[in-house]
């Protein structure tokens, strides 16, 4: 493919990692369904009972034109949510707690900078 889909592979194996640091378990990495795509499919083991988290992960190479998580739009969760229920559908997910979180990626000077937003959508968009 090509360098930016490489980079963004790349930002998304170390969202993986940077979520299993966190005692996340990664139950799906690029789930791909005629919804949409969801980057990664997490369960967060701190919480009890434990949450299964929709991941989108976001890079740029600097901050120029923002933070990466700004280009997370209505329209894009929207999306996302619709994958989501596809998902849990799919997989046959009973009710269970869930939530949206963005991790987003950037190069400052010589390093890679991680922020993490949990519940980034809020629930007051989802839950209806």
């Amino acid at each position: 493919m090509g360098k930016a889909y490489d980079e963004g592979l790349r930002a998304e194996e170390m969202a993986a990692q940077y979520l299993k640091n966190k005692h996340y378990d990664i139950l799906e990495k690029r789930f791909r369904c005629r919804q949409g795509e969801i980057d990664l499919i997490a369960l967060d083991q701190q919480q009890d009972p434990p949450v299964l988290v929709f991941v989108e992960v976001k890079y740029r190479h600097d901050l120029a034109f923002g933070r990466p998580s700004l280009a997370v739009t209505p329209e894009k969760m929207k999306k996302l949510i619709h994958t989501a229920e596809y998902y849990r559908s799919f997989r046959q997910i009973g009710e269970t707690q869930m939530r949206f979180d963005i991790v987003e990626i950037w190069w400052a000077g010589d390093h890679h900078k991680i922020h993490h937003y949990q519940n980034a959508f809020g629930e007051d968009l989802w839950m209806n």
